[in-house]
């Protein structure tokens, strides 16, 4: 996934690393969960998407030894 995203008068900007835990969508403006599904191979930290549970937008990165998920918080 390219991790790059247009404004819009067309100008490349460079999306945020995001955390994990609580996060807002840049998009709808709703807060949900970045979770880690851990691996257990050492070594492989790698950049993995975080998308939005509620629309489906694409809201930047972390760096994680495994794999992200998300989820709506109940409210």
């Amino acid at each position: 996934m390219n991790h790059f995203t247009k404004t819009p008068n067309e100008q490349p900007q460079k999306m945020p690393r995001l955390s994990l835990g609580k996060n807002t969508c840049s998009k709808c403006g709703k807060d949900f969960i970045a979770e880690e599904n851990k691996l257990a191979m050492p070594g492989t930290k790698d950049l993995e998407s975080v998308i939005c549970p509620y629309c489906g937008t694409y809201n930047g990165d972390v760096f994680i030894n495994g794999i992200v998920f998300t989820r709506k918080i109940d409210q």
